[in-house]
This record gives structure tokens, sequence and C-alpha cells, in this order.
């Protein structure tokens, strides 16, 4: 039975769904992905995948499985059309958490599958083929090249990342996380355990960085632009420093997790998502790795 995973959205939530296509292959299942996505409201989902990810190829879907199936980009219509008169479509939302996912006994049938994914231990279990795939293409720039050899040259480099980009502040799943204390609480923690931590900070909103951080010293990587290419030069620089102070946010997890260093020290914020907002409650732990410390 074949199986369709959408990718979709911006770098880090996609590279979810890839995971979750080699998860479903890994497990013996007859796997697809549809990556013909085109980015509507947020430039940042523009994503140039084979030549960020040279090792992550794409099984894309052939047409005639997505009319079939009634979903994809571009068959939206024939999807509409298709309930309208009570026809067959199989569209598999996964809509009631961004963590969760069907594992391969529980797909019954041909299905067209949506979600995000983001879930620690199934991305776990297949490790060491996400280092495979997930190995950046070398860096086009010299200004990168430079960060890259000053980061590496550190005796324990730290990336903190902050993710206050438009997207983020308009969404009631993220007010009130990731707040200034979590930072401070992360930074003293990694000055007490670490010799000489050199902390490089990264962010998708430089002004809200300067207003607020204010009060240590750190070196701004203000080098790339969060959207069209080179937005993922922030990631591939974030996962070769030593250690990670993380944001609520699938592109700090990835920095973290991608981070080869076996003795790295990752930090995370304890609520990844708004706490108030009833889904969300006591799932946070997901996104966290086990030997991850939570703030």
């Amino acid at each position: 039975m074949r199986q369709v995973v959408s990718m979709f959205a911006g770098l880090a939530n996609r590279m979810f769904h890839y995971s979750y296509y080699l998860y479903l292959r890994k497990n013996g299942v007859d796997c697809y992905v549809d990556n013909r996505y085109k980015a509507t409201t947020w430039k940042m989902e523009d994503v140039e995948w084979n030549r960020i990810f040279p090792n992550a190829i794409i099984r894309q879907a052939p047409k005639s499985l997505l009319f079939k199936l009634g979903g994809g980009y571009g068959y939206e219509r024939v999807s509409k059309y298709r309930r309208k008169l009570n026809l067959f479509t199989s569209i598999c939302n996964i809509e009631s958490t961004p963590f969760d996912f069907l594992e391969p006994e529980k797909l019954k049938k041909e299905q067209y599958i949506t979600g995000y994914y983001e879930n620690v231990n199934m991305v776990e279990s297949i490790k060491e083929e996400i280092f495979e795939v997930f190995e950046f293409s070398t860096f086009d720039n010299d200004k990168n090249a430079e960060m890259a050899k000053n980061i590496s040259t550190e005796q324990n480099a730290v990336a903190v990342h902050f993710r206050k980009g438009k997207d983020y502040l308009q969404m009631d799943a993220y007010h009130n996380t990731c707040t200034m204390d979590y930072y401070k609480q992360a930074i003293a923690y990694m000055k007490a355990k670490l010799d000489n931590p050199r902390f490089f900070v990264f962010t998708d909103n430089i002004d809200w960085v300067k207003e607020n951080l204010t009060d240590f010293d750190y070196t701004l990587v203000d080098i790339n632009s969060p959207v069209g290419w080179g937005n993922h030069f922030d990631m591939q620089l974030m996962s070769l420093c030593k250690h990670n102070i993380t944001a609520n946010s699938t592109y700090s997890f990835w920095a973290a997790f991608l981070n080869r260093n076996k003795d790295k020290i990752v930090i995370s914020p304890l609520d990844y998502f708004n706490q108030k907002i009833e889904k969300y409650s006591g799932k946070h732990n997901l996104m966290v790795c086990k030997d991850w410390i939570q703030m």
C-alpha cells in the first residue's frame, strides 16, 4: 500500500516530514513524498531542498497517485470536487497536535498524509539515517566560511537562538514562551559548566535581540537572511557550535540535534508551546531529547 507524505512550510518543518518518510521506509512502507509546495504567506518557506541537502533524495509521488488519492498541491480542486460528489478520497490529516504521527501498522490503506510529526522518539529511532541525509552542502560565500572557522576554533562555542520573527509573535501558541528569564538562566548555566564559553547569537529578529540582550558579551551572527537562499546557513552554523541554547523552534531543534559534539550541552525551554492552550498541555517533552536540559 503506497503512502504519500506531504512536505510543506519552512525548511525545519520539511525536515520532520522527510524524517517521517524515512521512518516509514525503514519500517517497510512503500512511501513517497510530495515536495511541490510553494510558499504563499511567509517567504522563509521558499526552500531549495536538494541544493541544501544533496543526500536527501526526493522520491516525488507520481501525478497519477496524487490524482487517485485526491491530495497534493495543484490537486486541491480535484479533492474538493470529489468530496462534493461523495467520491472516494484518501487524505489523512494528523492535526490533533504537531507531535502526533501514525505508526506503520496503522496505515491500512493508500493515503495522502499531512501533519508535522515533531516527535523526538520517531527522530531518534532513525538517527543514523538522519545524519546521513541531512548533511549540509558546503558554504558558498566567504562570510559564512569565515564564521564557521571562528566557531570551530573556540574551545566552547555556544549557539544561542532567538526565534522572534513576525510569524511567531502573531501566534497565540507561542505567547509567554522563551522569556528573557529562560535565556538568562541558560546562559548562567553554560557559564557555570564551561571553561571560557563564547556565545554566538542567532535570530530572525535582530532588532529584538539588540533591544533585549544588553547585559552580556556575545557575537551577533547577522550575515544571513531568514528568507530566500541561505536561510539555512544559520542552522548549519549553529550545528557547528559545541553547545546549544535553543528557542521553541523546529529550526532550533534541528541545529542542536545535528550538532555532532558527543559532549554537547543542549538547553531547551520547559514550555515549547503556550501551556494555557489545552491541546499542548504536557506534551512539550516530545520535542526534547533525553539528554537535553529543560529550563
